[in-house]
């Protein structure tokens, strides 16, 4: 079943463009995933991109928006963690700070919180729980982006505890003030959820209205709806994305929302186990390799394929252009500021096609 769009001719541009994605995307002899956008009314969406290093010598963001620089309005450097006592480690990568500014892009560092392959929300209670941690903490993300000359920064602290969510919004008041007192920008990542609910485990601890009163951008993390250590499923169903930001709205203002979309793709052990977290162009090889048959989802907007690995059955699901297409809409039609790639380097090329038909 389809779902319900509100932009002008959407119900009928989606119909149609979903009717030829059913066959045209399991061929790969698709020659335009913007056709979504083809009769588009909407302003030019804001872009986002995240750009991670992975490993020593990962090169994958670098490329990526060395070739797309005309297409992103910021470059968000995922390179950089908050430590126990309030300092900023890891010195980024020169590189993406040259090439973006060079391009006239603003550039922002992703203080975040991920260590040791997981995110530590307890590893930044210090710099969010007291008066002091949260001056202690802000003076230094602040002496970071002014030293480097970064367009300001943004925060990517998850799995917080929920009691944690008076303090991260105290936190976001802060450093806003500190950030916004020299013309920097503040944006900060945020999971996705349908509604508040102020003791949920893995979202209490982000009240949207209190750091959107702050922020300038509060984005919005809408994938992982299955996640790597769940059962398999949709990274990012449409209709899921769409009840997400139908929330988000009546928290926040429309225009200080970006829309995080996912680029990457999971592979299920289908019964059951942790998926491995891929490139698309991976799996579109794997299903090329094993002679699996991609399908469309036509109620969650995305394609799938099972595949056997010796006795093992598994189950692919991939975020691509065109799933990419039906979520740029949702953003256009709810009249966001646009949308936050997580992340660039594991896309394939097609995607930023899609991308520059909502810039236009």
């Amino acid at each position: 079943m389809m779902n319900r769009f509100t932009g002008i001719k959407s119900i009928i541009r989606v119909a149609v463009f979903a009717a030829s994605v059913i066959s045209l995307v399991v061929n790969g002899v698709c020659s335009s995933p913007a056709a979504l956008a083809a009769e588009r009314i909407s302003p030019r969406l804001e872009v986002m991109a995240y750009c991670p290093i992975d490993y020593p010598g990962d090169s994958l963001a670098y490329a990526s928006l060395k070739k797309n620089l005309r297409l992103v309005d910021t470059a968000a450097l995922f390179q950089f963690t908050l430590d126990w006592s309030g300092r900023v480690l890891g010195p980024g990568d020169a590189r993406f700070l040259d090439l973006a500014k060079g391009g006239g892009l603003k550039v922002v560092p992703v203080i975040h919180n991920f260590v040791g392959g997981r995110f530590d929300g307890e590893m930044v209670r210090p710099s969010l729980a007291t008066v002091e941690g949260r001056a202690r903490a802000s003076s230094a993300i602040t002496t970071l982006v002014l030293d480097k000359g970064y367009s300001g920064v943004d925060i990517d602290f998850e799995a917080l505890p929920p009691d944690l969510r008076d303090s991260l919004s105290l936190f976001v008041k802060n450093l806003a003030g500190r950030l916004h007192a020299h013309g920097r920008t503040l944006s900060i990542a945020v999971p996705a959820k349908t509604r508040d609910n102020p003791r949920d485990s893995w979202s209490g601890a982000y009240d949207y209205a209190a750091l959107a009163e702050n922020a300038d951008r509060l984005m919005i993390m809408a994938y992982d709806e299955h996640w790597a250590g769940g059962p398999s499923g949709p990274i990012a169903s449409a209709g899921w994305v769409e009840r997400v930001v139908d929330y988000a709205v009546t928290a926040a203002p429309r225009g200080k929302i970006l829309l995080g979309v996912p680029q990457y793709s999971y592979d299920w052990p289908a019964a059951g186990g942790t998926a491995k977290y891929m490139p698309v162009s991976s799996a579109l090889r794997l299903a090329g390799e094993t002679g699996a048959k991609i399908v469309w989802d036509s109620t969650a907007q995305v394609p799938h394929f099972f595949y056997w690995r010796g006795s093992e059955k598994r189950h692919v699901f991939i975020e691509n252009s065109y799933s990419l297409a039906f979520k740029m809409e949702i953003a256009r039609s709810r009249g966001l500021a646009g949308v936050a790639i997580w992340r660039i380097g594991y896309e394939e090329p097609r995607t930023w096609e899609v991308i520059e038909s909502y810039r236009k």
